[in-house]
């Protein structure tokens, strides 16, 4: 099963009823960089990216806030979110079910990934997809070094964490991949090919 996680909507925070609270009073998963507890640096893996703490069910009434603290929003914490972002009553007051690239609405049933819950969050889902894309990003970061060299690959990761650096051990531990052939010449020496 590949995951599907609901794309936030500002009009779930934007849009109050009539007594000026916020009309859905739904709730989300987040993210923040794991932190060491007592350098408070962050907690980064062989290759220098971040690992993660996930928090569940804060309020997204709130989602201004949990930005200032860091976190990021991963999807809706359960299917009574995901019923109340759908519910076509709300429809009228600006709030709309997520769309496609082509402004097409999603259909409910894509978002639900936990079959016990029937909700669009399932942890191990989520960590299986999150190793997966940790690993591309992994071999797309030894590619960048390979073809562009070490500076400008973590120049280019800067732009999305400007404290990312890449560690000493990531450029020293061996390559993955085929052994390189060797040639004997004709002193009966093997030599790289």
């Amino acid at each position: 099963m590949s995951l599907k996680l609901v794309p936030f909507d500002q009009s779930w925070v934007s849009t109050v009823g009539d007594s000026g609270a916020p009309l859905l009073d739904i709730k989300a998963i987040y993210r923040r960089p794991s932190k060491h507890p007592e350098t408070f640096n962050v907690n980064r893996d062989h290759a220098g990216f971040p690992i993660w703490d996930i928090v569940g069910g804060l309020p997204i009434q709130h989602h201004a806030k949990w930005l200032e603290r860091g976190f990021e929003y991963v999807t809706l914490a359960g299917r009574a979110d995901l019923v109340a972002v759908y519910n076509p009553d709300n429809r009228e007051k600006g709030i709309a079910p997520p769309r496609d690239a082509e402004g097409m609405p999603i259909a409910i049933g894509e978002f639900i990934q936990n079959p016990k819950t029937e909700g669009p969050w399932h942890p191990a889902e989520y960590q299986a997809t999150d190793a997966e894309e940790r690993t591309d990003a992994i071999a797309r970061l030894a590619a960048d070094i390979q073809e562009l060299g070490r500076e400008r690959a973590e120049l280019l990761r800067q732009r999305d964490d400007r404290s990312y650096r890449i560690p000493a051990a990531f450029m020293a531990a061996p390559k993955r991949g085929r052994p390189r052939k060797s040639v004997e010449t004709p002193a009966g020496e093997a030599v790289p090919a």
